[in-house]
């Protein structure tokens, strides 16, 4: 999880915060997981600000969960955050996804959301993963397809920022776009009956969601403005965060992510 190419500040939190929350289906893209599975325990690996974490403690108070990230100070900002709203059945901890504390088959159900993405190693946290998950147990992964993002007009200095940074993730041995491989990567390390589906998410210049995902990346910027500094310039910077304000009713926004499940 130091693998994380993206800033680890408070101001990271809240984009992290308000992403989870509201965009991408939410939390709520694991209740058919959570349904189907019918878990006792539940393991979240990569839980940044615990967002999915809390939702599940929350809407299903007799599941056991164990959040995990490898951000001491992140995980120290959660377990805060217990003490004004106590979840009794939901634990913080800090841990490696690359060598996990748990025994074998502990977790009924583990998943992970926007985070095999950012691994050098997504295989190995994936098959660390599947050990600690139970016989018959479930595997789940939400996952960016980060060559399926349109914006309509075309924003020129927002698609150069995007390309770059797909490049450096590449060169880091991280892959932006690791949705398109789930198939392949739970199949790899021995998943069985693995399901993919892609979710599109859409919206229209005069959907109240339309200016939550432009926010979202006007609040990457801090981010790819410090890992690119040697790739892009401080001039398209500029012209990427004003192509990003200017925004109107005939606009339309287009990603794609992809989830997969697999049994152990």
């Amino acid at each position: 999880m130091s693998d994380y190419t993206l800033k680890s500040d408070e101001a990271e939190d809240a984009r992290l915060e308000s992403q989870g929350t509201a965009l991408y289906g939410g939390p709520q893209f694991l209740d058919e997981y959570l349904k189907r599975a019918k878990p006792a325990t539940v393991l979240d690996v990569g839980c940044g600000t615990g967002v999915v974490s809390r939702y599940i403690a929350k809407h299903y108070p007799n599941i056991r969960v164990v959040a995990i990230d490898s951000d001491g100070e992140r995980i120290t900002r959660n377990e805060a955050g217990l003490k004004t709203d106590p979840l009794p059945n939901l634990e913080f901890r800090t841990d490696n996804v690359y060598h996990l504390t748990f025994p074998a088959e502990t977790f009924d159900l583990t998943f992970c959301r926007f985070f095999l993405m950012h691994q050098n190693h997504s295989v190995m946290a994936l098959d660390e993963m599947r050990r600690v998950t139970k016989d018959g147990g479930m595997v789940v992964a939400h996952e960016g397809i980060h060559d399926g993002i349109w914006l309509e007009p075309r924003r020129e200095a927002f698609s150069h920022v995007l390309g770059r940074w797909i490049e450096f993730m590449n060169g880091k041995h991280q892959d932006a776009s690791i949705g398109l491989k789930l198939n392949k990567l739970f199949t790899g390390v021995r998943l069985r009956d693995v399901e993919v589906s892609v979710l599109p998410h859409s919206a229209t210049g005069d959907d109240p969601l339309f200016p939550q995902y432009i926010k979202n990346w006007r609040e990457h910027i801090p981010s790819l403005r410090e890992g690119l500094s040697k790739m892009v310039s401080e001039e398209q910077f500029v012209r990427m965060e004003h192509e990003l304000a200017l925004c109107s009713d005939t606009d339309f926004y287009l990603e794609l992510t992809a989830v997969a499940c697999g049994r152990k």
